[in-house]
């Protein structure tokens, strides 16, 4: 079976979602409608990101409401591939995330 590109990169990405998923002890099913979405409406914003990004922002995006995706993905999306490259640990990724969760939700509450 030969697979074309989008499916390597969906498996990549589906693999990096169940790997933060078992370090999380999180249930992997959980994430594939919102990958799903993701994909239909913001396919062109997150077209750099690699798969592990796009499986780290899928974490996140989990407990955000489907209406406030957008403005989620445009603050990872430039900066995920960076703090996965530069940390050390899974728990470091998840800081450096949270961190740029935090000033999203601070301006959020504002709105």
């Amino acid at each position: 079976m030969e697979m074309n590109e989008m499916t390597k990169y969906l498996m990549l990405v589906a693999s990096s979602i169940d790997n933060y998923c078992k370090y999380l002890n999180k249930d992997v099913n959980d994430y594939s409608t919102i990958l799903g979405y993701v994909y239909r409406v913001y396919q062109d914003k997150i077209r750099k990101v690699s798969p592990q990004g796009i499986g780290l922002i899928m974490i996140y995006l989990k407990e955000i409401d489907e209406k406030d995706y957008e403005k989620y993905i445009d603050a990872y999306k430039d900066k995920v591939d960076d703090i996965i490259k530069n940390s050390k640990t899974l728990d470091e990724q998840f800081a450096k995330m949270d961190k740029i969760k935090s000033k999203i939700d601070k301006k959020t509450t504002k709105e």
